[in-house]
């Protein structure tokens, strides 16, 4: 997420994805636990508040895809990354 919010990665693009490979418990859990950190902690994340942490399937085979707004420093625009939980466990 860090190489995202300093524009190391995506710096002219308005999104961007993280691939998240989950190997233990399962999808939905490791959903809450990002989006518990996110609403504990969002200037850690430069989480914008009208674009929090949601649900969002990109397509039928990747269910287990959500979405958050990110704030980044100056003048660059705002980013919206893609996070997509792979299980592999």
């Amino acid at each position: 997420m860090g190489c995202f919010l300093t524009a190391e990665y995506a710096a002219a693009d308005a999104s961007g994805g993280m691939l998240g490979y989950v190997q233990s418990d399962d999808e939905p859990t490791w959903a809450e636990r990002i989006e518990r950190r996110l609403v504990e902690s969002p200037s850690d994340y430069a989480v914008r508040p009208e674009n929090p942490w949601r649900h969002e399937p990109v397509i039928d085979e990747l269910p287990h895809t959500y979405r958050s707004g990110h704030r980044r420093g100056g003048r660059r625009q705002p980013i919206e990354v893609y996070h997509t939980l792979l299980r592999f466990c």
